[in-house]
């Protein structure tokens, strides 16, 4: 459990990131408690997509446009059978570019925004629709994180530590309680 972070597997360039975050060893990981939850596991339609919610959306990418302005953007509508919505990109990359293909079908999740074009996902997260779904009542955790660090890495770097030490862990919680509420030891 007092695994330096730099003797874990899967580490490499996050080390500096996370000793910012006061992470060193296996334990202090295990101990970094998600500051929320997302549920994307439901896939919206366009239309019932509201300014302000983060929402899941699945659709086919309709144009992709690189307007002129004060800085380089990238601006992608897509589409499903309820209606459009824009995306928007400020930071992006030759793979990006390659996902966001028109007539690619994907996978879109963030928060909804009232734009220029009416509504507008800022740097949403872009999966490819032929990734599974994350099965119905899971939800995915939100760690605080910093800069140089995603968090699609750092919960990769979590699930792997408690996959390999969370058996080490001690059981906190008394047998009575465990019992009484019929909750299962990890």
């Amino acid at each position: 459990m007092n695994v330096p972070i730099h003797q874990m597997s899967g580490i490499g360039e996050a080390a500096t990131p996370l000793e910012k975050l006061n992470l060193f060893t296996a334990h202090d990981l295990l101990f970094h408690l998600p500051r929320d939850y997302e549920d994307r596991s439901t896939i919206i339609p366009i239309r019932h997509a509201q300014v302000g919610r983060t929402v899941l959306l699945q659709a086919e990418v309709k144009s992709v446009d690189f307007p002129m302005g004060k800085r380089k953007s990238m601006s992608v509508q897509i589409q499903d059978e309820t209606g459009k919505i824009h995306l928007r990109f400020y930071h992006f990359y030759k793979t990006l570019i390659e996902q966001l293909a028109v007539g690619k079908q994907v996978r879109v999740f963030g928060e909804v925004r009232l734009g220029s074009r009416g509504l507008e996902i800022y740097h949403p997260e872009i999966r490819p629709c032929t990734e599974p779904l994350p099965e119905a009542q899971q939800l995915t955790a939100i760690y605080p994180t910093t800069e140089g660090l995603k968090q699609a890495k750092l919960r990769q770097i979590i699930t792997r530590c408690l996959t390999q030490y969370a058996c080490d862990l001690p059981e906190l919680l008394p047998a009575g309680i465990a019992t009484t509420y019929d909750l299962q030891q990890a």
